[in-house]
C-alpha cells in the first residue's frame, strides 16, 4: 500500500534544514495536493511510476525548483503555471496521456531538457524558440505531424529526437540551430530533405531510417555519414529528385527554397 502523500508533504515541511528533494516513486499517487507549495525549497521532485493525472496550479509556486520527473504517470492536462517555475532546468514528462502542452508552456527561462515523449501530443508549440536555452528536446512517440519554423531559434540545443511521429518534413528553420548534433527522425514519414534544413557544421548524424516514403537513396547517403549526404543533397539528382515529389529545390532560381511544385492536376491539364 502507498503512502498518503498530504501527509508526506507535511513531514518533509517539518525537516530542518528544509528538504531539498521529493522523491517518492511508484507510491500508487493519483493525486498530488495543492500544499507542495509549503515545500518551497524543494530543488528536486520524483513522483515518476505513480499514477497522477495532473498538477496543482500551485505547483507554479516552487521558485528554486530545478527538475521536476513525472514520467510514467497518467497525466492527461497541465496546468499554465507549470512553465512560472523560474529555476527549472529538466521536466521529464514521458509515458503519459498529455494531447497538448498548455498556453504559455514555452516561458520557461532556464528549461535545458525537455522530455515528452510517449505522449499523444500533435503538435510542438509554434512559440517554441523562446526556450533558448534548451539543449536537448525529447519528444519521441507521438502524433506530431509538423515541426514549427521557430524550432530554428533553438541555438542551444544539440539533440532533437523525434523519431516515432507523422512528421513529413524538417522545415528550413532547423538549419539555424547551430549547435545541434543530432537528429533522429525515424520511423516519420518525412518524404523528402530539405537541403538548408541540415547545413549546420555542427551535425554529426541524421538518422531517417524507416521512413517509408523517403528515398532509398536519401537515407543510404544519411547512413555514410553527413559528408555523404550533404554532397548527395546538393547533386543535380537530387534537385530532380525534389522536384518529382512535388517540392522545389531551393537551388532552383525559379521557386527559391518553399514548397510548390506542380499538383496532381497541373499534370492533367499539361498533358491535355
Amino acid at each position: 500500500m502507498g503512502t498518503d502523500p498530504s501527509k508526506e508533504i507535511k513531514k518533509a515541511a517539518k525537516q530542518d534544514p528544509p528538504a531539498s528533494d521529493f522523491i517518492h516513486v511508484n507510491e500508487g499517487w493519483s493525486k498530488l495536493p495543492e500544499t507542495i507549495n509549503t515545500l518551497s525549497k524543494l530543488k528536486r521532485i520524483n513522483l515518476s511510476n505513480n499514477s497522477l493525472t495532473t498538477f496543482p496550479p500551485e505547483i507554479g509556486e516552487l521558485n528554486q525548483l530545478l527538475a521536476l520527473n513525472a514520467s510514467n504517470n497518467k497525466i492527461t492536462t497541465l496546468p499554465e503555471t507549470i512553465s512560472q517555475l523560474p529555476s527549472l532546468e529538466e521536466l521529464r514528462l514521458s509515458i503519459n496521456s498529455i494531447e497538448e502542452l498548455p498556453r504559455g508552456f514555452c516561458n520557461f527561462a532556464r528549461l535545458r531538457i525537455l522530455d515528452i515523449s510517449y505522449n499523444k501530443i500533435k503538435q510542438l508549440p509554434k512559440n517554441i524558440g523562446l526556450l533558448n536555452l534548451l539543449v536537448e528536446l525529447h519528444a519521441s512517440f507521438n502524433e506530431i505531424e509538423e515541426l514549427p519554423a521557430d524550432i530554428g531559434r533553438l541555438e542551444m540545443c544539440t539533440h532533437f529526437y523525434l523519431n516515432h511521429n507523422q512528421i513529413m518534413r524538417l522545415p528550413e528553420e532547423m538549419g539555424k540551430c547551430k549547435s545541434l548534433q543530432h537528429v533522429d527522425i525515424s520511423f516519420n514519414n518525412v518524404h523528402i530533405i530539405n537541403p538548408l534544413s541540415v547545413k549546420q557544421h555542427s551535425l554529426d548524424k541524421v538518422d531517417l531510417s524507416m521512413n517509408p516514403y523517403l528515398h532509398e537513396a536519401i537515407v543510404t547517403h544519411a547512413k555514410k555519414g553527413m559528408e555523404a549526404l550533404i554532397d548527395y543533397l546538393h547533386s543535380p539528382e537530387y534537385e530532380e529528385l525534389y522536384k518529382d515529389v512535388g517540392d522545389v529545390h531551393p537551388n532552383d532560381k525559379k521557386g527559391g527554397g518553399g514548397g510548390g511544385g506542380e499538383d496532381e492536376e497541373d499534370k492533367k491539364k499539361k498533358k491535355k
